[in-house]
């Protein structure tokens, strides 16, 4: 029998497509991400997998799980695209297929951990010259404020200073962003 789901998307009901689209998007990109290891190509293959999806809604075989049938098209569309690599890059579709045994949630955390670390890079870079220099050189190098107020030659004090604004920037610029993620992550799972 026809899930319910499917039954909407034949007859052209657009909020249905949203609501998958909006409840799956995030999981696509992360299992997508497992073949690829690139955030952009795999956001690509999750919307193509979308598109098709409704493109081909009224030829749509019955289907008992959706998330299972998206899983199954996001990652033939993955070796497809490495696949289309071939002549650049040998692939080893061994290695490719044992990816889908990979649990639904590493996918996940796979993929928003590539994604915070991309925009806290992002949010340090907006930082102010100098107290970026601190900050990349405590949380990074691992300098203590001693050696850091030595390098710099700046004053201990004013090491605090600009490590206490940095992490007063970044958890205030970070905040909505991971308060997103562990709703998604909550939406998708639970």
């Amino acid at each position: 029998m026809m899930q319910n789901w499917q039954n909407e998307l034949m007859q052209d009901n657009e909020k249905v497509f949203s609501h998958i689209f909006n409840k799956y998007y995030a999981l696509l990109c992360a299992a997508s991400y497992q073949y690829i290891q690139d955030v952009q190509i795999s956001e690509s293959v999750a919307e193509d997998v979308f598109c098709n999806l409704w493109e081909k809604r009224k030829e749509l075989l019955p289907v008992s799980s959706l998330k299972a049938y998206l899983l199954r098209a996001v990652r033939n569309q993955s070796i497809d695209y490495l696949r289309s690599l071939k002549s650049a890059q040998f692939l080893d579709l061994e290695s490719a297929n044992s990816l889908c045994f990979v649990s639904e949630e590493e996918l996940f955390e796979q993929y928003v951990l590539e994604e915070l670390e991309k925009k806290l890079t992002e949010q340090i870079a907006l930082l102010p010259e100098e107290c970026r220099r601190v900050f990349c050189l405590s949380r990074y190098d691992g300098k203590s404020y001693a050696e850091i107020s030595e390098t710099l030659n700046i004053s201990i004090n004013t090491v605090k200073y600009h490590i206490k604004n940095a992490l007063s920037t970044l958890r205030r610029e970070m905040e909505p962003y991971l308060l997103l993620i562990v709703a998604a992550y909550f939406y998708t799972f639970i």
